[in-house]
């Protein structure tokens, strides 16, 4: 991997250019497989497509797949575990309830009704 791609990527990140950036971690992943870099990179990548642009070119179950393809090939990189599961909490947390809402609100009338008890703790 050469230090000019991971530049490119930089700066396609920095400038907001998160396609930009996923098409140079593409190129890293296509001439070098088994570079946990490229797969993390794009990764993040998507990620901030996704969340920052909201543009859905790209599903979240891809950029999962992505990620632990990342963190099975550097299983001690702590980074990628953390960025994982900051994926995770994003989507659970901010995407997923702005694209299901009818779900979404089932669970926030559950979450507010006065009849549910310790008891009858089941979801909708």
């Amino acid at each position: 991997m050469s230090d000019e791609i991971m530049v490119k990527a930089a700066q396609a990140m920095s400038a907001g250019d998160f396609k930009g950036a996923m098409d140079v971690f593409r190129g890293l992943i296509d001439s070098e497989p088994e570079n946990p870099i490229g797969h993390y990179g794009w990764a993040e990548a998507a990620f901030m497509r996704l969340s920052i642009d909201m543009e859905e070119d790209v599903p979240a179950g891809k950029i999962m797949q992505v990620y632990k393809k990342a963190m099975a090939l550097d299983e001690d990189n702590l980074e990628y575990v953390a960025s994982f599961a900051n994926f995770c909490l994003d989507w659970v947390v901010f995407q997923w309830p702005s694209r299901n809402t009818s779900v979404w609100r089932k669970w926030q009338i559950w979450l507010k009704s006065p009849s549910k008890t310790h008891s009858s703790m089941r979801a909708p």
